[in-house]
């Protein structure tokens, strides 16, 4: 289960009037500060034009500070780069006008300054939060507008959030949250989703009530209104106190979500989906988006992103073919020459973002045992398998783990009594595109990954050199093929993998000095083992499924010397870190546990197997040290051992 934080940013645009009336020919010095204003304008930030527009700011008459107001605001609009605290000061001043003229140039100009990061910290510290928040609550729309954009563009420095949440900002901006004017409405909630980016603020946001807002607001025709709020949402939706607060108080907020999927804007119908990813992170918001018909549009969304731009792309047909894509009769490999990149799927960069946001839904929907039969009535397999062949490692990875969540939970109905319908294994057509697609990603990764020669697997007769990609996909996929392998209506396609999972397991670099003698130096890299784990453990899955499987009992038989070397390796690896005490990273106790039930389910296959078995050098390794379990302090490990030894014997 995932839901990183899909936090976004709104920078508004600030809105002010142009339609002052001029004003009358001044006499004296402040008509001639406002003659020389004129010649300035381009570089009136600093010196005598800085000058003559403070002393406009300050005056005490009502319609200079409507021309300073004005100047700044047309300015600052054109040009509003990295500025001083002496531009800021008379600003601020003129925020406390009471005319409404003023106040109205003055949040726009100040706004327009707050869109340059380098100034959102300058505008707090001059104390100009107090008049904003004063400003917000003016009876003029206009003034509104432009107080709270102000607000908008400050609230996207992380280091201004506290400031506004602790100011009486939040009790203004919830208020505009409830105008009935569209633009105070787009800066108002624009304003919260740029404070819902830090955990402080959207506690506080949430003890004012701020969820019910957002909810009601999601019924605005205006598309950008509705964009904020959403993703205003999502980002609550990230902490699970909040998630438990929505689903008490807002039992429509999830068909409502539902409804905006359906929205012709491409920003809302995306949020959309992601909030709904962010609430599924629960197990209530799980069964509820399935109950709302919450699938099909996501699959709508996942069906229609691939016809448009695909690249060496087969379509699977929707019947399951009736044998597997691999030969009945496998040779033992040769690890050939580099294969040919495995094809891929494009689809528009604009697309993409909704196509990942769909998968990652997906993904956390799937983890609910009890929306699974749901989710399968989709065909999704053929889907899954599309999206694996996505340029996309994020979409992959969900699509991955949607995969390994539907056969986990299928595996697991079935341990605890099955019903005829899981029995007939409905909904699972398509698994073999699954595992080529999967198949493909692996050999990808595995040939691009380490040292650059033509073959990345060198025979010499007995031992093969090999390296191991580092990649959390690569984590991912060997996980899921380790779910999939315990079942065996999967096992005779998961053979066409075998041979890179192979690869993967003999991870290590094997180095000989002479014929005699063996140099192992085994990986260390978390994530490499980790996949070498996974990797056997798909082995000792499928090896349990040796009595009812013809083409895995080809295929073992076929490598038979392979399986010997992985195994031989695994109890290397845990001699060798017992007696040097080495800390690789890694729960040893998996590999003896696959080299233990891999011989045990050989043995079990009985014939010929048996006396191959016997002549195996990992079974010498176990019978020479049968205490290995008592070694590493293991029961299970210990009996693990004396089990295959028995076994061998009978």
């Amino acid at each position: 289960m995932c839901f990183p934080n899909f936090f976004c940013c709104c920078c508004c645009s600030i809105h002010h009037s142009r339609d002052i009336e001029s004003e009358p020919l001044l006499p004296s010095l402040d008509q001639s500060a406002l003659n020389n204003l004129n010649s300035y304008l381009q570089h009136f930030y600093v010196g005598a034009p800085l000058e003559n527009l403070s002393t406009l700011s300050f005056a005490n008459t009502q319609k200079l500070q409507r021309s300073a107001a004005l100047a700044f605001a047309e300015i600052t609009e054109r040009d509003s780069r990295p500025v001083s605290a002496e531009v800021i000061k008379p600003i601020a001043y003129l925020l406390k006008s009471r005319d409404v003229q003023v106040q109205r140039c003055a949040a726009a100009a100040l706004g327009n300054l707050a869109s340059n990061s380098e100034n959102k910290q300058l505008i707090i510290q001059q104390g100009c939060l107090d008049s904003l928040s004063s400003l917000m609550l003016s009876s003029n729309v206009e003034v509104q507008t432009n107080s709270v954009g102000c607000i908008t563009n400050l609230a996207t420095l992380d280091a201004n959030k506290p400031a506004i949440i602790n100011s009486k900002i939040l009790h203004s901006l919830l208020k505009l949250l409830k105008s009935n004017d569209i633009r105070v409405q787009r800066n108002a909630s624009g304003a919260v989703l740029n404070l819902t980016h830090s955990v402080e603020s959207r506690q506080v946001l949430v003890k004012f009530g701020v969820i019910s807002l957002l909810v009601r607001l999601l019924s605005v025709e205006d598309s950008e209104v509705q964009y904020y709020c959403i993703t205003a949402l999502s980002n609550i939706a990230v902490d699970a106190p909040h998630r438990e607060m929505i689903r008490k108080t807002e039992p429509k907020l999830v068909s409502s979500l539902i409804k905006l999927i359906g929205s012709p804007s491409p920003r809302v119908k995306c949020q959309s989906v992601l909030a709904l990813r962010n609430l599924a992170s629960d197990d209530y918001f799980q069964l509820q988006i399935v109950r709302e018909n919450g699938i099909a549009p996501l699959i709508r969304i996942l069906n229609i992103s691939f016809p448009v731009l695909s690249s060496n792309t087969s379509t699977p047909s929707n019947s399951r073919p009736s044998t597997p894509s691999f030969s009945s009769q496998p040779s033992t490999p040769t690890f050939p020459l580099r294969p040919q990149s495995s094809p891929t799927t494009k689809i528009s960069t604009a697309t993409m973002p909704l196509v990942t946001a769909a998968i990652a839904c997906l993904r956390n929907l799937s983890i609910h045992s009890d929306n699974e039969k749901t989710i399968l009535e989709y065909k999704i397999f053929p889907i899954l398998a599309k999206l694996l062949k996505l340029e996309s490692e994020e979409v992959q990875s969900h699509a991955i783990n949607c995969v390994r969540n539907l056969v986990s939970n299928h595996t697991e109905k079935k341990k605890y009594g099955s019903q005829e319908w899981y029995e007939k294994m409905n909904g699972f057509e398509g698994m073999e595109f699954v595992l080529e697609s999967v198949r493909g990603i692996l050999e990808n990764y595995y040939y691009s990954d380490s040292i650059p020669s033509p073959s990345k697997s060198k025979w010499n007769g007995q031992h093969m050199y090999s390296a191991v990609p580092t990649s959390g996909l690569v984590v991912e996929m060997t996980a899921c093929l380790a779910i999939v392998a315990l079942n065996e209506a999967f096992v005779d396609s998961l053979v066409s993998c075998c041979g890179m999972l192979l690869n993967f397991v003999l991870g290590v670099n094997v180095n000989y000095n002479n014929v005699k003698t063996r140099d192992v130096e085994f990986e260390t890299d978390p994530a490499k083992l980790e996949i070498i784990g996974n990797s056997g453990a798909v082995f000792g899955n499928m090896f349990s499924k040796l009595g009812t499987s013809v083409v895995l009992r080809e295929w073992v038989h076929a490598n038979w010397s392979f399986v010997d070397e992985f195994m031989t390796l695994f109890l290397e690896f845990i001699a060798k870190k017992q007696t040097e005490s080495t800390a690789f990273g890694f729960d040893d106790e998996i590999l003896g546990r696959v080299v233990g039930w891999s011989l045990i389910q050989l043995l079990e296959c009985g014939g010929d197997f048996n006396i191959k078995v016997t002549k195996m050098r990992c079974f010498g390794l176990l019978r020479d040290n049968a205490a290995i379990g008592d070694e590493l302090k293991n029961e299970d490990l210990a009996n693990l051992a004396q089990i295959v030894l028995q076994k061998a014997q009978e």
